[in-house]
């Protein structure tokens, strides 16, 4: 069975989606004899790539989403067909509407259709692209049962087509083993404290991140803490949530290197995100794998991925935040019941299971199996 797979979002420094489809195609190719990963991209070790355009990588903006899109709707069925693929294999919901071989398509989320005001630009893609494509396809794995659920909501497929498979991490990487992070020394000084809390991810509205530090100002001063929230996002609501946050002890980081994300995870006291919808949720389980207690809203993503492992909240309510905050801040034993059940809960998820499961939806999409 030849396995093409459209890497084309693959970048030399992958991120979000491209570091999903990195990882995916490195346990694929352990897999299956027969992998041909387009890509612009060098991936270390993994044989059967075909180059294509650097162009078309997410690095270079709306003008290289604009040619990828072009790529892939005309360059890359011409591909499958000279190098005779019997299945092609879409680690996002990009492929080719002319393909003429069975299709796998994985969804990671609907965030642009749930909240479309954050997503102005991917309206048209989710809306018309997006459902063509996934019509087209044999097969569409979705990171989670909440994902599941809003592709059979928003684009009215046939649930039996879907299968949930969660994402891996890298638990080479992220583990209770190394340095820990501590606050730069400016910022401890400045706030009078060392302790912290930790969030990661982007500044977008729907992250619910003015709730967050509105109930940490209710709540540092009771356990001397600082809030430190690592991403960047829209540059009105970050300047929106830092003006919100002065006063208080947060500390924003607009980026952080990925050899550094391990030793803040198991610096912080605690792990907390707050968001409204996920598709999936990675940075809790990143962190759950660092030895960190998270503490998570009650989105249905986040449920499936942490168990048990967390201390929950309702997102839209201030005091419901206030309270976990107090519980995992201010009870030792909660703390290490929540780190013990997130080490164990953090060991159901890798890469090479994912990597087995979409396997077993390409096998299924060359068989002919469409439910």
């Amino acid at each position: 069975m030849r396995i093409a797979v459209n890497g084309a979002i693959i970048g030399d420094r992958p991120s979000g989606l491209g570091f999903f489809a990195m990882n995916l195609v490195r346990e694929l190719s352990g897999m299956c004899e027969d992998l041909t990963v387009y890509t612009s991209a060098e991936i270390e070790g993994l044989k059967g790539v075909k180059r294509i355009p650097r162009i078309v990588r997410p690095d270079r903006g709306i003008r290289g989403h604009a040619l990828r899109m072009l790529w892939t709707q005309t360059e890359l069925p011409r591909l499958l067909m000279r190098d005779s693929a019997d299945v092609l294999l879409n680690p996002l919901p990009e492929g080719p509407l002319g393909a003429r071989v069975p299709m796998v398509t994985v969804v990671h989320d609907l965030t642009p259709l749930r909240f479309p005001a954050e997503h102005s630009r991917q309206q048209w893609n989710f809306r018309r692209l997006v459902p063509a494509l996934l019509g087209r396809t044999r097969r569409i794995a979705a990171d989670s049962e909440a994902t599941k659920s809003d592709i059979v909501s928003f684009y009215s497929i046939d649930e039996t087509k879907i299968s949930v498979v969660p994402a891996g991490y890298d638990d080479a990487v992220f583990t209770t083993d190394g340095e820990s992070w501590s606050l730069p020394p400016e910022a401890a000084e400045r706030f009078g404290v060392r302790r912290y809390i930790l969030y990661v991810g982007n500044l977008r509205p729907h992250k619910n991140l003015h709730r967050l530090v509105r109930a940490f100002r209710d709540t540092w001063k009771e356990f001397e803490t600082c809030l430190v929230i690592a991403g960047h996002g829209d540059v009105r609501h970050a300047a929106s949530l830092k003006s919100a946050a002065e006063n208080a002890p947060i500390l924003f980081i607009d980026y952080v290197a990925s050899d550094i994300l391990p030793s803040m995870y198991r610096g912080a006291a605690a792990f907390v995100f707050p968001s409204l919808w996920e598709g999936f949720g990675l940075p809790p389980l990143e962190a759950m794998a660092c030895g960190t207690p998270v503490v998570l809203s009650e989105a249905p993503a986040l449920v499936e991925v942490a168990g048990e492992a967390a201390e929950y909240f309702d997102p839209l309510c201030n005091e419901a935040i206030v309270r976990a905050l107090r519980t995992v801040l201010g009870q030792d034993a909660r703390r290490k019941e929540l780190r013990e059940k997130g080490l164990q809960r953090a060991k159901l998820f890798s890469w090479q299971r994912t990597a087995e499961m979409i396997f077993n939806e390409v096998r299924r999409a060359a068989a002919g199996e469409d439910a």
